[in-house]
């Protein structure tokens, strides 16, 4: 068996920092949510946004599998049952 030689959590994290950053593309989108909505009362905003971004995160890494969703569920740090419910949820399987 090789060994993995893939730069796993500190490539992502280079990746990142080589371009805007997943956490400042979320700032900036909640600043922007807060200014539109001026004053409105807000609910439900967790899962606005997990509802935005967890579908991309979950195609992206199907897509990196070759769906394989084993694969996928190693990636993401879910059991392969989680992941199927997830990929349901989102009209992804």
């Amino acid at each position: 068996m090789s060994k993995d030689t893939r730069p796993g959590k500190a490539g992502f994290e280079a990746t990142v920092a080589t371009t805007k950053g997943v956490a400042a593309v979320v700032d900036e989108a909640l600043t922007a949510y807060f200014q539109m909505m001026s004053g409105e009362t807000i609910e439900g905003l967790y899962e606005l946004v997990l509802s935005e971004v967890e579908p991309v995160v979950l195609a992206k890494v199907m897509e990196y599998t070759a769906h394989n969703q084993s694969k996928a569920a190693a990636i993401l740090g879910l059991n392969r049952g989680t992941l199927r419910s997830k990929l349901k949820k989102y009209h992804l399987l």
